[in-house]
C-alpha cells in the first residue's frame, strides 16, 4: 500500500468520524499532520491565498482575548478554531479522488438510518437516535448541496443522474425527521437560487416551485414522516411563524434581546470568545423561556457578543474569501466551486437561528471539504473528476 492510498484512507475515516461518532478525530488529524510534515518541502501550501483569509479570521477571534471575561474559556475556544484551520491546511495538500469523497459523505446516511429505526437508540425520539440534531441536519444538507450541484451542473450520463437523484430521497427524509426548520428553509432557498442561476429566464416557474415545495411539499413529506412516528413534524415546521406561544422561538427572542444589550456595552472586542455562558448566568433569573441555550442561536449576534466588531468583521472577510474562491473555481470549470457556494450559503441561512461554531465538528467538515475541493492546484479535466457543463455557465452569463 503506497502513501497516497494511506492518506486517502485516513481522510475518508476522518470525514466519517466527524459525521458520526466523533471519537477518532484527534488521532486521525495527528496522523495526517505527520504525513503533512513528512511531505512539507514538496507541498505548495504557502502559495494558497485562501489560507490568508482564514488566518485573518483566526487573528480576529484571538484579539477577543484582550478583553475576555474568562481567559480559560476563550483559550479553549480559540484552540477549536485552530484545529479547524489546521484541518484545512493539512487536507488541502492531499490529492484525493473526489468521487470517493462523495461516496464517503453519503455513507453516514446508512449509519443514521440504522440508529433511527433501531428501538435501542430511538427511546428518546430524534434526540437520542440522531445525536446532535443541529449537526446531523447540517450534514444532511451538505450531502444535499453536493447532489444538487451535480444534478444542475455536471455533464453526467442519465443513469448517474438518476442514481444521484435517488440519494436525494433519504437525504430530504432525514432533514424532515430532524425537524430542523432552518435547514429546511436553507434547502429550499439554495435550490431556488440554483434554479434561477441555471435558468434565468424561468423565474416564474422557479417561484411557483418554491412556493409549492415550501408549503405543500413540506406538508406531504412531514405527514409521511408522521406515519413512522408519533411526532408531529408538520406542526414543528409550522411553528417557525409562531412568535406568541412557541417556547423555542420565545427563548431565542429573549436571548437576542439580552445579547443586543451586551453588544452595546462591549462593542469592540466583546466578552471574549466562548464566553456567552457568562451572559446566560447574568440573565438566567429574569429569563422565562430560555433554560438551556449556551449561545445566541444566531452566528452574527454570537460573534458580536463574544468577539465584538473586530471578530465579526474578520468572519465576514473569511466569507468573502470563500465566495471569491468558489466563483473563481466555478468559472475555471470546477463543479466543486458551486458546491462550496451552495454549502456555505445554506450554512449562513441556517445560522440565522442557530450557531454551529461553538461545537467544532460542522465547521471542521466545511473546511475539510473546502480543502479537498478548492485546493489551488486543481486542474480542469483531471482524472476521476466529473466535468462541469460549461454551456450552462455561458447561459447564466458568467463566461
Amino acid at each position: 500500500m503506497n502513501l497516497d492510498k494511506i492518506k486517502n484512507f485516513l481522510v475518508s475515516l476522518y470525514i466519517l468520524d466527524l459525521m458520526t461518532i466523533n471519537k477518532l478525530c484527534n488521532y486521525l488529524l495527528g496522523l495526517l499532520l505527520i504525513v503533512f510534515l513528512i511531505e512539507l518541502k514538496r507541498e505548495d501550501w504557502r502559495k494558497d491565498k485562501f489560507l490568508g483569509y482564514l488566518l485573518v479570521f483566526f487573528l480576529g477571534m484571538s484579539l477577543s482575548l484582550l478583553k475576555t471575561y474568562d481567559l480559560g474559556n476563550s483559550i479553549s475556544f480559540i484552540k477549536k478554531i485552530a484545529k479547524i484551520l489546521l484541518s484545512y491546511l493539512i487536507i488541502s495538500q492531499i490529492r484525493l479522488e473526489k468521487k470517493k469523497v462523495i461516496f464517503v459523505l453519503i455513507l453516514p446516511l446508512v449509519y443514521y438510518a440504522y440508529r433511527y429505526f433501531n428501538p435501542i437508540y430511538n427511546y428518546g425520539g430524534r434526540f437520542s437516535a440522531l445525536k446532535m440534531i443541529s449537526h446531523f441536519s447540517f450534514y444532511c444538507y451538505v450531502i444535499y448541496s453536493i447532489l444538487i450541484s451535480y444534478l444542475f451542473y455536471a455533464e453526467t450520463k442519465v443513469k448517474e443522474k438518476l442514481t444521484l437523484a435517488a440519494f436525494l430521497i433519504p437525504t430530504i427524509f432525514f432533514i424532515t425527521i430532524s425537524q430542523t426548520r432552518g435547514i429546511y428553509l436553507a434547502l429550499l432557498i439554495v435550490t431556488f437560487i440554483n434554479f434561477l442561476f441555471k435558468y434565468p429566464k424561468k423565474v416564474l416557474i422557479g417561484l411557483v416551485a418554491f412556493i409549492f415545495l415550501f408549503f405543500i411539499g413540506g406538508k406531504i413529506s412531514a405527514n409521511y414522516a408522521d406515519c413512522l412516528s408519533d411526532n408531529k413534524y408538520y406542526e414543528r415546521f409550522k411553528s417557525s411563524f409562531d412568535l406568541k406561544k412557541n417556547t423555542s422561538n420565545l427563548a431565542r427572542i429573549e436571548v437576542w434581546k439580552a445579547s443586543y444589550n451586551e453588544v452595546k456595552n462591549r462593542p469592540i472586542f466583546g466578552v471574549g470568545a466562548g464566553n456567552f455562558e457568562s451572559i446566560e448566568k447574568k440573565h438566567e433569573d429574569e429569563w422565562k423561556y430560555n433554560k438551556k441555550y449556551y449561545h445566541t442561536h444566531n452566528i452574527w449576534l454570537n460573534l458580536l457578543v463574544e468577539t465584538g466588531i473586530v471578530g465579526s468583521f474578520t468572519y465576514l472577510v473569511m466569507l468573502v474569501g470563500i465566495f471569491i474562491k468558489g466563483f473563481q473555481e466555478f468559472k475555471a470549470g470546477n463543479i466543486y466551486g458551486i458546491f462550496t457556494l451552495n454549502m456555505v450559503i445554506g450554512l449562513e441561512i441556517y445560522e440565522m437561528t442557530e450557531y454551529l461554531l461553538w461545537k467544532k465538528e460542522p465547521y471542521t467538515l466545511v473546511f475539510v471539504l473546502m480543502g479537498i475541493f478548492l485546493r489551488s492546484r486543481y486542474k480542469k479535466g483531471a482524472e476521476n473528476e466529473i466535468e462541469l457543463n460549461c454551456n450552462s455557465i455561458q447561459q447564466a452569463g458568467i463566461l
